[in-house]
């Protein structure tokens, strides 16, 4: 009985200490699509609501995508069917991987809605994945989608 009656308490007191704080609001934002694409993902943000990831397109490849001001940008390829945007920074330098011409696997930096320029290349099972952090670029390996 006593345990019962300390656990309503306790319940009580933290129920009054989190109702007296300001909670944090948060909504649901449906980014959109490539035109024809039928699904997106959102991997990345920066401080200036930009945000990257990646989306079908109308002829069944993946794409990597940046959202800038609510409009979705395809990023294209390095050549090949598949890309994705992994991170971005506050400058808007996205940086991803991007299937080749010849199926191999790049990291790329995209800047200026420019063409995506290639930075490394993929020559083991795991995918090279590079992050944008303040103006810097960093790589890692991940496993393959």
């Amino acid at each position: 009985m006593k345990r019962c009656a300390l656990v309503l308490t306790l319940a009580m007191v933290f129920s009054a200490a989190l109702a007296g704080r300001p909670q944090p609001q948060y909504a649901i934002v449906d980014l959109g699509v490539l035109p024809g694409g039928g699904f997106s993902q959102a991997l990345n943000v920066n401080d200036r609501g930009q945000i990257v990831g990646l989306g079908g397109t109308a002829s069944g490849e993946v794409h990597a995508i940046l959202w800038d001001n609510g409009e979705p940008i395809d990023l294209g390829t390095l050549g090949g069917a598949m890309s994705a945007a992994w991170g971005i920074n506050d400058r808007g330098q996205v940086v991803g991987e991007s299937q080749t011409a010849t199926g191999d696997f790049h990291a790329f930096l995209w800047e200026d809605r420019d063409t995506p320029v290639p930075l490394a290349e993929r020559r083991d099972v795991g995918v090279s994945r590079a992050d944008a952090d303040r103006g810097r670029l960093r790589a890692r390996h991940q496993q393959p989608w």
